[in-house]
């Protein structure tokens, strides 16, 4: 079976997948708390299920793969937990992606200021696009450009309902700060449920102008 053109495949982190799916995103930091060896068991059969699911996608050809992570934010858990509980089998379902040829393209919803020396410093070297939702995208570039393909992350809001002026702006501010040296791929925060035309003629207009290597 081949992927069909224009079709995603995706995969999520082993602690998304108990949280969404079982036990909710209430219970889970719960049980981390309060059974923490029966909490990190439970990821880890998440985790066997989400090695298993790699090997399928790589069956059906596809050479990049998803991965929307929503349990790992700045405030959702201290960093002690996030090292203990979330990155390591995330870092497992990343490393046998990469291992199959597979290009993991990773977002990382809501805040995620705190997590970038992390990520820098845990995650495994290889080709890999990291799309965040709300970064400060001039430190993101600083500290992961060298690991990690930049995507991102004009606010759709801006698209939504600035002004096409303001649209120029934050686009040529983003360029001048991700685009040297490359590995930067311009895109919105979030997917678009709503946006100005004339914003979105602005922004293509804008990135296509000085946006070029």
């Amino acid at each position: 079976m081949q992927v069909p053109i224009g079709s995603i495949v995706g995969q999520t982190a082993p602690y998304d997948m108990l949280a969404d799916n079982i036990r909710g995103y209430l219970n889970v930091p719960m049980d981390i708390f309060e059974i923490p060896d029966k909490g990190k068991a439970a990821v880890e059969v998440m985790c066997t299920m989400a090695l298993e699911n790699v090997e399928r996608i790589k069956g059906m050809g596809a050479k990049y793969c998803f991965m929307p992570l929503h349990g790992g934010t700045d405030g959702f858990m201290s960093d002690d937990a996030y090292l203990e509980f979330y990155l390591p089998t995330l870092r497992r379902v990343i490393e046998r992606e990469m291992k199959l040829g597979i290009i993991p393209c990773i977002f990382f919803e809501g805040k995620y200021d705190r997590r970038l020396e992390l990520l820098r410093d845990e995650l495994p070297d290889g080709t890999c696009m990291a799309m965040f939702e709300q970064v400060d995208v001039a430190r993101a570039k600083k500290i992961l450009g060298e690991k990690m393909c930049i995507c991102g992350n004009l606010p759709g809001a801006l698209l939504a309902y600035g002004t096409p002026e303001e649209i120029v702006k934050e686009t040529k501010r983003m360029l001048d700060i991700c685009a040297p040296g490359g590995g930067f791929v311009m895109d919105c925060s979030m997917s678009m449920d709503h946006y100005r035309e004339e914003n979105m003629d602005a922004w293509v207009r804008t990135t296509w102008e000085y946006g070029a290597y």
